[in-house]
């Protein structure tokens, strides 16, 4: 890289929102980019492996390892932050669950003052994106680069859920992304032909080809550069050297609700108190910058499994290794299918106006997902099953702040979980749900007993206190630079930052409040949308 170079955009961060960006950007031939990622390349073939998303999120080295601080609400316990750190972000490791949102999400992002940003405005984007596998509709797109796929339905068990949800009163949805969000059904994916479709994959790659688009993998932004009251440009890390990139129209960050403020931070943007205790000095004084901090934490109340229906037999190491065999060659078999495939959106109590808790069934609990061989004197593991289910809409807030002025320390995550009394209410109200739904006549001849430690559990006390000893984030963080028209909003309408000009930011930070829900495809859109805004703005 040469010691200075310069672009129409420079875009800081690959993931699922800066891949999106970056291609949109360069379909005008007439705008040249830079796209920035802190990881490598996504050459890897083992993250096209839906069934290793349970696995593949605590390998290194294409992960940013992050843990909170001690959380006071959950037994002082660190909660681990996976972060993805290649090309297509966390998408290289999620859930592969396409899941946008309710529509009272967004009306409630335009009602805090962020016009343009209803469910009516926001789903053009929506649709742009989706390649949907079903008929095109008003909620569908079919001529997006991004798959959406029905799920493969591998495991009886999760039929017994939905009948059984169905059973206690829930209604049957088809399409949590149509006209309704509550009630029992299969997902959708990002799966294509049974490997796992990223932003990276679908926007991305093909954009690659266009002469007017730079990638630069495994190159580290350190700060902003800032000239003038105007963002003029990024300081990067790439071969142990440090460079300029300059941006002649904006800079975009889209490096995540954790790097996106770190990085704000870091080039003396946020609060002045702040950057003051770190030796930063400040340049534009933004108290919002790192505030806002909240994610989706849920449980996993697990059970014994009567009869051979879990992902016990898929997880024997010969089955395993020829499993994985036969997806190499064919692209089907179990690897070519997400682990989580059903699930519901319910209400904890009577009189709410829409979900609070998602629930997410898996063909096994955590204490027996290790791979196994039947040797001699060895018995099968115990077939297993586990319903995840939590607060969909918390109201804990948290923070993101910096530890000193070094751009390579990891930041202070302090998301500040169940510090509101409503999440823990709601959590342990799922708790009880999902024990109501087992003990359904669906259930019958497959249920067995609940593990320990949840099965001693049974009081709301004694529940509390299980959530706090077990309970762990969906790695869904949202909201260190969020959208508003109010003093501690970090950007405008439009995404662009307050109080500087050149800078944009494109990714789940900017969320005023968390979806209900999975954050992957609203972060998507978000992207799609700034894409669109900057190119606007880069022809008046």
């Amino acid at each position: 890289m040469s010691r200075m170079q310069e672009f129409d955009f420079v875009v800081v961060g690959g993931g699922s929102a800066g891949c999106v960006v970056a291609a949109r950007l360069s379909e005008d031939a007439s705008v040249d980019t830079c796209l920035l990622e802190a990881g490598p390349s996504d050459w890897n073939p083992l993250y096209r492996v839906p069934m290793l998303a349970g696995r593949l999120y605590r390998a290194r080295p294409n992960n940013w390892f992050y843990e909170t601080e001690p959380q006071p609400h959950l037994d002082g316990r660190r909660i681990f932050w996976p972060r993805g750190r290649m090309l297509g972000g966390s998408f290289i490791f999620n859930g592969m669950v396409y899941i946008r949102g309710a529509a009272a999400d967004f009306d409630g992002w335009a009602q805090r003052g962020n016009p343009g940003w209803s469910h009516a405005d926001v789903l053009p984007a929506f649709r742009k994106s989706e390649g949907f596998a079903g008929p095109a509709d008003r909620h569908h797109g079919t001529d997006g680069p991004l798959p959406v796929t029905p799920a493969s339905r591998a495991y009886g068990l999760f039929d017994r859920f939905i009948e059984a949800g169905v059973a206690a009163g829930h209604p049957l949805n088809p399409d949590f992304n149509g006209d309704r969000q509550a009630g029992v059904g299969f997902y959708h994916f990002n799966i294509r032909n049974g490997r796992r479709q990223t932003t990276a994959t679908t926007f991305l790659a093909p954009a690659r080809r266009r002469r007017n688009l730079t990638v630069r993998p495994s190159v580290r932004a350190l700060r902003l550069v800032v000239e003038g009251g105007r963002i003029a440009g990024v300081e990067v890390l790439s071969g142990g050297r440090t460079t300029t990139l300059r941006a002649r129209r904006e800079v975009i960050l889209c490096a995540g609700a954790v790097n996106t403020p770190q990085l704000l931070l870091l080039s003396g943007i946020g609060p002045a108190g702040h950057l003051a205790s770190v030796g930063i000095r400040t340049l534009h004084d933004l108290p919002g910058v790192g505030e806002n901090l909240h994610d989706h934490l849920d449980v996993a109340p697990a059970f014994a499994c009567r009869q051979p229906v879990s992902m016990v037999d898929n997880l024997r190491l010969d089955r395993f290794a020829l499993n994985l065999l036969r997806f190499a060659a064919t692209g089907t078999g179990p690897a070519g299918a997400s682990p989580i495939q059903a699930g519901g959106f319910f209400a904890s109590r009577d009189g709410l106006d829409a979900p609070d808790l998602q629930a997410f069934v898996l063909p096994i609990a955590a204490t027996n997902a290790a791979l196994w061989m039947p040797l001699p004197g060895r018995r099968r593991p115990t077939d297993t099953f586990s319903i995840r289910i939590g607060p969909i809409r918390p109201q804990s807030r948290g923070h993101l702040r910096l530890r000193s002025a070094d751009p390579l320390a990891a930041p202070l995550i302090q998301p500040n979980y169940l510090a509101e009394e409503a999440d823990m209410s709601a959590t342990v109200a799922g708790v009880r749900l999902v024990r109501d739904l087992v003990s359904g006549s669906a259930f019958d001849g497959i249920r067995g007993p609940e593990l320990a430690p949840m099965a001693a559990a049974q009081s709301d006390a004694e529940i509390a206190a299980w959530v706090r000893a077990t309970a762990s984030s969906v790695y869904h963080p949202v909201g260190t630079a969020r959208m508003g028209p109010d003093p501690m909003a970090v950007v405008d309408a439009r995404l662009k930052l307050r109080g500087l000009d050149g800078l944009r930011i494109a990714d789940a930070s900017v969320m005023p409040d968390i979806v209900s829900g999975n954050t992957n495809a609203a972060t998507i859109m978000i992207g799609e949308r700034a894409a669109a805004f900057a190119l606007a703005d880069a022809r008046t």
